[in-house]
């Protein structure tokens, strides 16, 4: 239900009240990545794949990049994902989270101060832009580099979402047997220079 203000217009016969409703502002979104090529069914960039029983992903956003989009500073409300081809394969516990830093490259140590802002939820992507809605905005300032993590174990391996991918790009991903995300270790570790297109909204 919407809430109104009234503003009250009297004349000498009678008063009338005139219900006034806010004008609500859409979401700006902005597209990192134009690739048009995608990963091959068991290969990555793929945050949705499951090729594994689970996997971690970090993704590195530069604030020059968000910049040169025309992403401004602001709170942002949603990040979603372009997917080719989707699996049928429900994701557990799936989660997204968003930190800032001033690192302008991936180490092999995960980035810490994600904080999580979707899930964790059981998720079956679908074609095109999977959206997903914070449950809290997350405030960026314009200048500072973005971290993008996601996480999810299924306990069970089966195959690779296909996405649409950033040419190039800093991005990181784990693979591993454990069936419980926070549990989640370094097992199998790959670093890549092309990295998933990404919409975060504003």
């Amino acid at each position: 239900m919407t809430l109104t203000t009234p503003w009250i217009h009297c004349t000498a016969v009678a008063c009338t009240a005139i219900f006034l409703t806010p004008l609500l502002s859409a979401q700006v979104t902005t597209d990192i990545g134009t690739g048009v090529a995608f990963n091959p069914p068991n290969q990555y960039p793929a945050p949705y794949g499951n090729q594994a029983n689970g996997s971690r992903h970090q993704i590195l956003v530069l604030a020059s990049e968000l910049n040169a989009a025309g992403m401004t500073a602001g709170d942002i409300v949603s990040l979603g994902f372009n997917v080719a081809v989707p699996s049928p394969t429900t994701l557990l516990g799936f989660t997204v989270s968003i930190g800032t830093t001033t690192a302008t490259g991936l180490t092999n140590l995960w980035q810490p101060g994600m904080v999580p802002v979707w899930g964790p939820l059981d998720l079956t992507a679908s074609v095109g832009w999977n959206m997903h809605p914070f449950d809290s905005p997350f405030t960026w300032d314009g200048l500072t580099n973005l971290l993008i993590e996601t996480c999810f174990s299924n306990g069970f391996g089966s195959g690779e979402q296909r996405h649409v991918p950033h040419g190039d790009g800093l991005y990181q991903r784990e693979l591993s047997p454990d069936t419980e995300p926070e549990r989640l270790h370094l097992q199998r570790r790959y670093d890549r220079e092309q990295r998933p297109a990404a919409r975060p909204a504003l």
